[in-house]
């Protein structure tokens, strides 16, 4: 095999997610070794077609994506190639929405024809006529070349596309603002003490992780501060009470409902972790 068929193998090895999606992989490699079998090009090539359905369908279910604004039925197949490569790269934000938000629909819907071109390439090396029977090694090295370069391209236009709109996004949402929704949203920490209050926060990292059928999900990570309080009412009068200031590790979730405008006051907190260990060691 050709080298740079071994670097698109590993590239490809890198990009799949799931056991499955792995094995499928090894198993669809492990066709070409078998040289008396005259299909192992083509069972090869079947089962990185396999690969690349199993691949677009984790990352566009079939439920997720009809419960897009966008969504249209299409037949009785459920979601089209074209829709789960879609909601793969932009969720459920419409077309409007993005370019409302300053960034070119137009050219996404393209590179998405272009990105279905990939599966249907895959789809014609599957077939089996005498042009495609019993392919000779020295062809085959080629065939395989083409294969893997076509999944490589396929798979990778997807997750680019959708890593740069996710940076897109990224840079529309200011620090402070995560800060007001943290400082808005905390949960309380009366095992430590029953009186207490929010001193400061500091964001270290944010990054949205995902965009679903319904809202932009970002991904806070960060330190809080809280002032503990500890004595009566009366020892604090005789200033006998202990004011303890403590900082703690955070990681939250926040869903931004899928809006016209992004980020949106429409909001919720689906995670709200303070790491607290730290204060029992």
């Amino acid at each position: 095999m050709k080298c740079h068929s071994n670097e698109l193998i590993v590239s490809i090895t890198e990009i799949l997610d799931t056991d499955f999606e792995k094995e499928l992989f090894e198993a669809a490699l492990y066709n070409l070794n078998d040289k008396n079998n005259k299909l192992r090009y083509n069972n090869f090539s079947y089962s990185i077609r396999e690969l690349s359905r199993h691949f677009l369908y984790r990352l566009a279910p079939d439920k997720e994506v009809k419960a897009c604004k966008w969504y249209k039925e299409q037949g009785k197949g459920g979601a089209t190639r074209v829709q789960r490569i879609k909601y793969a790269i932009q969720g459920g934000i419409t077309d409007e929405d993005l370019d409302g938000l300053g960034y070119d629909s137009k050219r996404i819907n393209e590179d998405i024809r272009f990105i279905k071109g990939r599966i249907d390439t895959l789809s014609k090396y599957t077939h089996v006529n005498s042009e495609s029977f019993d392919i000779h090694s020295d062809k085959g090295d080629q065939f395989v070349h083409d294969v893997l370069y076509a999944f490589s391209c396929f798979a990778n236009n997807i997750k680019a596309h959708n890593h740069h709109l996710l940076s897109f996004l990224d840079n529309k949402i200011e620090r402070y603002l995560i800060s007001e929704i943290i400082s808005e949203s905390h949960n309380s920490i009366d095992r430590i003490a029953p009186k207490h209050s929010l001193y400061n926060i500091h964001i270290l990292k944010y990054q949205i992780v995902k965009i679903d059928h319904a809202a932009v999900i970002v991904e806070v990570d960060g330190i809080i501060e809280f002032i503990l309080e500890y004595g009566s009412k009366e020892e604090r009068r005789n200033e006998e009470g202990v004011d303890m200031k403590v900082c703690f590790p955070f990681l939250s979730e926040i869903h931004f409902n899928i809006k016209p405008h992004f980020p949106s006051s429409d909001y919720r907190m689906s995670k709200y972790i303070v790491e607290i260990k730290s204060w029992y060691n």
